[in-house]
């Protein structure tokens, strides 16, 4: 009988171990569940604010061109319209440096709130995401229009002839530099470097209206287009210039424009070349030293085609060209 006793009591404390092993188990398993899932949706989270992140560095980028405060504004408002686990990204003037004068930081922590792991104390993470954009000079791009003209070293705002109507008999140099060969501004594309120009009035017309496909680079020779070409040249400015026509310069950027932040077709792109080496008797071509953005404000009585000196941004491929007055937005390390 004592037997028998001790046996059922020695089965009770089995018992006993083996449900309180179980709890045990089952709490290390909640706590590895509670860890997984809150895990996955952390690093889910922090891809979100990253994606954010960059996208508020690549449109601060794009406000360096108006000024450091637009560029602020800008990063805040992109971010803003990004989500992080639900809710939109909000950043602070403070998640945003100024590393050099033409590159911005951003950084940002954000909690995010965990489920399961709370039954262990964990109510949230905390993410953070960093990153940084600059502007860079083009060595390469398209879209061009089919212009070519001496880079003089304008400021902001200054009025620029892209396009003469007449050769100068008497002319400032500092203004209009010598223009020997009749040499009106108009150039073909591809680059003679790179392929068989197109020449002609038609053409120079179609690629002052329309985007021009050929890619130019830094140091492409481009044909000068004989002659004045004043009817297509009219007739060009005039349809691009109805295609935004209440846009005006107001004396820091683009006002008025029916196209967002700086898309107005009226902002044009095109080559410049050195001053110091203009065309010369017997050669009717010029090396590309640079690229320029314009505002193409009007064409006066004597056919010369204004243009506003402006800074802008474009697709193409950034490098080293301390020259170059067009760049690019690019995300850095």
């Amino acid at each position: 009988m004592r037997t028998l006793k001790k046996l059922k009591n020695l089965i009770k404390s089995k018992k006993g171990s083996v449900v309180v092993i179980s709890a045990l188990f089952m709490l290390v398993l909640m706590m590895i569940a509670a860890l997984t899932i809150d895990t996955s949706r952390t690093f889910a989270a922090r891809n979100e604010l990253q994606n954010a992140v960059d996208a508020a560095a690549l449109a601060g980028a794009s406000g360096f061109v108006i000024s450091n405060s637009k560029a602020v504004s800008r990063a805040i408002e992109f971010a803003g319209l990004n989500t992080c686990n639900n809710y939109p990204v909000s950043l602070a003037w403070g998640d945003i440096s100024f590393p050099s004068a033409q590159r911005i930081r951003v950084q940002h922590w954000q909690p995010v709130p965990t489920c399961f792991a709370r039954v262990i104390g964990m109510m949230h993470f905390n993410i953070f995401a960093d990153a940084s954009a600059e502007l860079a000079p083009l060595i390469a791009t398209n879209k061009l229009k089919p212009l070519c003209v001496p880079d003089q070293g304008w400021d902001l705002g200054d009025p620029v002839i892209i396009k003469m109507g007449d050769i100068y008999k008497t002319y400032d140099p500092d203004v209009v530099p010598e223009t020997p060969n009749s040499f009106y501004y108009p150039v073909d594309f591809p680059a003679i470097n790179r392929g068989d120009p197109e020449t002609g009035a038609s053409v120079f017309n179609e690629f002052f209206i329309g985007p021009c496909p050929y890619m130019v680079y830094i140091g492409d020779e481009l044909l000068i287009e004989p002659g004045n070409m004043t009817g297509p040249t009219k007739k060009a400015v005039d349809a691009v210039i109805n295609m935004d026509p209440n846009a005006y310069w107001d004396g820091t950027g683009v006002s008025g424009s029916r196209f967002p932040d700086n898309q107005s077709p009226r902002i044009i792109h095109i080559p410049l070349y050195s001053k110091d080496n203009p065309p010369v008797s017997g050669r009717s071509s010029v090396f590309v030293t640079a690229f320029a953005a314009f505002f193409l404000s009007n064409i006066d009585g004597k056919c010369d085609v204004i243009g506003i000196f402006m800074k802008d941004i474009a697709d193409g491929i950034a490098g080293n060209n301390p020259l170059s007055l067009l760049m690019k937005i690019q995300l850095v390390e």
